[in-house]
């Protein structure tokens, strides 16, 4: 469809007025975390014409992430039509859009609304419209973790490789309190890969929990860590009491003394952001 390349007030009109509303809602980052949006604006662009169409749209945030749906709401009165552009070279001819961003950058949204008076089916500035503008900042996402939970009671003599886990709930706590207060300030499921991907995430060691029907990446209060695929790597692990075999789960020496102890306890693993992508394979078991 066409649109006008530069705003064009038909009919005189006596400009826009702006009305603001910002508040804050939970999230982190400089717009938003994991898809959350922490800056809301509500905007509501007004104009006045002698025709009597009268143009109002608002977004649901002015600050938004990459891969963010953003929904678009209009208000527009005695207006037949409408041609949305979205600035990043997309368009919608629907009242109430909802639009996704696939990078980050700034973007001006222009909104047509009016009717299609010389009937070739498009609405542009030859129509007799209302135009109003307004721009959109868009953070480009940040991948901070791409974990892949597999399955360590899968392991085999035959095939040693862990199947992936679909719908493995893996849990964030950014502090003990909210670790305490079973608050965990991100919840991401796998993927039908077991795939899970943290996003923006702010540099800290996050308490990290990952369950999914019994099992657990923390087996008798430690953490898993691994799957001893063979007996040299039980000879160079830490110790661990119990004689493992190959097969067994290899713990974590929490406290690097070689020996798997109760000072190794735990009831969370730790995943320690630094500002680099992290990239594990996290194993659970029973």
């Amino acid at each position: 469809m066409a649109l006008c390349e530069k705003e064009n007030n038909k009919g005189g009109g006596t400009g826009f007025h702006h009305e603001h509303n910002i508040k804050k809602i939970a999230g982190h980052g400089k717009c938003s975390g994991t898809g959350n949006i922490t800056s809301v604006r509500l905007i509501t662009i007004c104009g006045s014409y002698p025709i009597t169409i009268s143009i109002n749209f608002s977004q649901s945030s002015i600050c938004t992430q990459s891969l963010n749906l953003v929904t678009f709401t209009n208000c527009s009165k005695n207006a037949a039509i409408y041609a949305w552009s979205f600035g990043d070279g997309t368009f919608s001819t629907e009242t109430e859009p909802v639009h996704t961003y696939t990078e980050g950058g700034s973007y001006t949204v222009t909104l047509l609304s009016g009717s299609d008076t010389n009937t070739d089916g498009d609405l542009t500035t030859d129509d007799v419209v209302d135009a109003a503008t307004e721009t959109i900042t868009v953070e480009p996402v940040v991948k901070s973790a791409e974990l892949t939970i597999v399955d360590g009671t899968s392991w085999t003599q035959e095939n040693s490789t862990l199947a992936v886990v679909e719908g493995a709930k893996v849990d964030l706590y950014s502090s003990q309190s909210s670790f305490d207060g079973g608050k965990p300030d991100f919840t991401v499921t796998s993927d039908e890969n077991g795939k899970v991907v943290f996003n923006d995430l702010e540099t800290n060691q996050y308490f990290m929990v990952v369950t999914k029907d019994g099992l657990s990446n923390i087996k008798d209060n430690f953490v898993i860590v691994g799957v001893f695929q063979n007996q040299g790597e039980i000879d160079g692990a830490p110790f661990q009491p119990g004689n493992p075999k190959p097969g067994d789960f290899r713990l974590g020496d929490l406290n690097g003394d070689g020996i798997i102890s109760d000072d190794d306890k735990a009831n969370y693993g730790v995943l320690d952001y630094k500002g680099e992508l992290i990239v594990w394979e996290i194993v659970i078991g029973k």
